[in-house]
């Protein structure tokens, strides 16, 4: 009976001895982010996210170590930022003032097309002249150098002003319409819509 009921302890010991060891987790091993170039070495959760509070358009890029320095490595990282910057709002953007442009009666087809072509060109532009370097971190097992670039709401509203103006009023021929959507605040009504596209967190 006395081995019996020294069993049932020692089994109920190495039960809570076992339950101890499977809740326990090292904190090194949580981690909310990792490097994708090897997804194991921890890397600052915008890596993973790219976005920071706000901003209204954000991207990550990056560039392996290279022989050329530490500042071309950052100059392609933040091209290839831009390039994602870019093809997000391009497709957004071109399609907004298309239909926009639809809508309010801005010209003819061909002229609305024109206007979404402009649109298209100035936005690579503008991407480029707007959008800064908020972040930057290498991985320090690969050398890679990781940046976030964005637009806050500032870089945005300026950005836009100029693709929308510049597409708008390079319509030579629709140049009444483009006085008239000016005057009765469209134009500004179709800078806020686009922006409140990208919301901020």
């Amino acid at each position: 009976m006395k081995n019996k009921f020294l069993l049932i302890i020692g089994t109920m010991l190495f039960l809570v001895a076992c339950g101890s060891r499977v809740a326990t987790v090292a904190p090194e091993d949580i981690r909310e982010c990792n490097f994708p170039d090897d997804g194991r070495t921890e890397a600052p959760i915008w890596v993973c996210s790219e976005r920071l509070d706000n901003l209204k358009l954000s991207a990550v890029g990056n560039y392996e170590t290279t022989n050329a320095g530490l500042t071309f490595q950052k100059q392609q990282a933040m091209a290839a930022a831009r390039v994602q910057i870019a093809q997000v709002m391009e497709v957004d953007v071109t399609n907004m003032v298309k239909n926009f442009a639809e809508t309010t009666g801005f010209g003819d087809t061909e002229t609305v097309d024109r206007v979404a072509s402009n649109t298209t060109k100035q936005i690579t532009s503008q991407t480029l002249q707007g959008s800064k370097l908020y972040r930057q971190a290498k991985n320090p097992e690969t050398g890679t150098l990781f940046v976030l670039v964005g637009m806050g709401d500032a870089e945005l509203d300026a950005a836009l002003n100029d693709i929308l103006t510049r597409s708008f009023s390079s319509a030579g021929d629709a140049q009444a319409d483009w006085q008239r959507i000016q005057a009765d605040k469209s134009f500004d009504e179709l800078k806020e819509e686009i922006k409140e596209s990208y919301p901020t967190e």
